[in-house]
């Protein structure tokens, strides 16, 4: 074994402590693991034997006290679920059913093995998905439970109390042991304790100007209040309001405690990797958005930011007044510690920040805004055909649009439209919903459509013909815009001619 020993002044220890000290707030050292989880036990709650009457399974058969009794249990599991706030749930029904063979006794039919199980348990999933979805959108519980399909005491060869045709009696109670509801709550989640409870975030204006913090002084308005976010998660509201205030009275401060319900519901999300954004959202019309300074403590007081290495407090981006965009402050890591305060990032990521907190509602709002931004846009670049066989609007009709030019494009005139007026044109096949949809076109704004061509052969002079169909619409040498079904001389309909543009071969004259 070789030895080594080396001689090192004071000096020297002190600037290498340091510079281990440095590397470790700047993160160059491995870091202490973050989570400390435990796995939550699977926690059961059960609905009292017979809870659905005898033979029968559906929501419509349950009377008011046993609605009432279903609602007592499902509040129970919204509390314990409300308890680990922000730890994903799965709730596995489980249903079961006595040997003894079942009767559907709302249709009248024998059942198989495990149906009346199944059916109960069908409409008691509807129950509870309907009931948790409005805790959802009334923000009681953070977010949707899962709910599998449910599983009956039959497929899950659960042992059932015997029974012996003929000898025992199929309504003995002892059977009622088998008629049961549960319900088993499973985290798909862990809870978790960890550095980043007690978290402190202060949010804080000073009036007292001072060159070496530029977000002092100058404010004295009700326009700063702020939702604070780790990530997708709300830590709480920074209100910095201080209308009509005078000198040190303008000072405002806002101290934001992260809980162990934020912790479970940080670390839980999906791609969470021991770093969080730290970011507002003005709520104010007109905010100040540059008035915050910001100060971070852990749960021990310790002052994490500012620090030697990142030492102004002053980073709120700088916006202008109205600006209600989002802005990222820093970037943390698991245990609240300043990784970086360049707050440039990509709108990408600005962006799924934001979707990720959307309800299923908000979610599915904006994809329906989004595809009608796209329609809006497409039908003035590219054009949509008209939805066939419904009333559109006749945009041949030369006291409200003008055509600058048509094409024929195989079954289709693809022309350009020019309103003279605002006006409300239906109705186009909308791609993105599968839908009719109308179009709101604004007056000498072109927007472009495809009309169907469609050739039909008719059994009279033209002369006749366009007499009995006086509504026809000559588009050019092309044939006639026809804004009706058409008839023919024995009054019956050409299938198909209703708002397209028929192509006739006449009989001759």
């Amino acid at each position: 074994m070789i030895k080594q020993n080396f001689s090192i002044s004071s000096d020297e220890v002190v600037r290498i402590l340091q510079m281990h000290e440095n590397a470790t707030k700047n993160h160059y050292l491995i870091k202490e693991q973050v989570k400390k989880t435990t796995e939550l036990p699977p926690k059961e709650f059960s609905l009292p034997a017979q809870t659905f009457k005898s033979g029968f399974h559906s929501e419509t058969s349950l009377d008011p006290s046993q609605k009432e009794t279903i609602e007592s249990v499902l509040n129970q599991i919204a509390n314990y679920i409300n308890e680990k706030k922000g730890i994903p749930m799965d709730i596995q029904i489980i249903t079961g059913e006595s040997l003894p063979t079942n009767f559907d006794n709302e249709n009248n039919k024998t059942l198989g093995k495990g149906e009346l199980a199944k059916l109960r348990g069908e409409t008691i999933k509807n129950i509870l998905t309907r009931y948790f979805q409005g805790l959802v959108e009334k923000k009681i519980i953070p977010s949707m439970p899962q709910i599998p399909e449910p599983k009956t005491n039959v497929e899950l060869g659960m042992k059932q109390v015997p029974y012996i045709k003929g000898t025992d009696k199929p309504k003995d109670k002892k059977y009622e042991v088998d008629q049961f509801i549960k319900f088993s709550i499973v985290s798909s989640g862990q809870e978790t304790t960890q550095c980043l409870v007690g978290l402190n975030v202060i949010v804080q204006y000073i009036e007292q100007k001072n060159p070496q913090f530029p977000c002092r002084g100058g404010h004295n308005c009700d326009e700063a209040m702020f939702d604070v976010y780790l990530n997708t998660t709300l830590i709480g509201v920074a209100n910095l309001n201080n209308g009509g205030c005078y000198a040190e009275g303008c000072d405002r401060k806002s101290s934001l405690v992260v809980t162990q319900d934020m912790v479970n519901s940080i670390v839980n999300k999906p791609g969470f990797n021991n770093r969080m954004t730290l970011w507002y959202r003005c709520k104010s019309s007109n905010c100040h958005s540059s008035v915050p300074e910001i100060y971070i403590y852990n749960d021990k007081k310790t002052q994490l930011f500012p620090n030697t290495s990142f030492p102004s407090s002053c980073v709120a981006p700088q916006g202008a007044r109205g600006d209600k965009a989002n802005k990222i402050l820093m970037f943390l890591d698991g245990c609240g510690n300043p990784i970086s305060v360049d707050q440039t990032t990509s709108a990408e990521e600005m962006k799924k920040l934001s979707d990720e907190m959307m309800s299923p509602s908000e979610k599915y709002w904006k994809e329906q805004t989004e595809f009608r931004a796209k329609f809006f846009n497409d039908i003035q670049t590219k054009g949509f055909s008209f939805v066939p066989n419904t009333t559109n609007t006749n945009v041949f009709d030369q006291n409200t649009f003008d055509i600058s030019e048509m094409n024929i494009q195989d079954n289709m005139l693809f022309i350009t439209v020019i309103p003279k007026k605002n006006t409300t044109v239906r109705y186009f096949l909308n791609p993105y919903t599968n839908r009719p949809d109308s179009y709101f076109a604004k007056e000498q704004k072109p927007f472009k459509v495809f009309v169907p061509i469609v050739p039909i052969n008719v059994t009279e002079k033209e002369r006749l013909f366009k007499k009995r169909n006086s509504q026809l619409i000559p588009v050019g040498d092309i044939g006639y815009f026809s804004p009706f079904t058409l008839t023919n001389e024995k009054n019956e309909p050409f299938k198909g001619t209703k708002n397209v543009i028929i192509k006739p071969t006449f009989e001759s004259n």
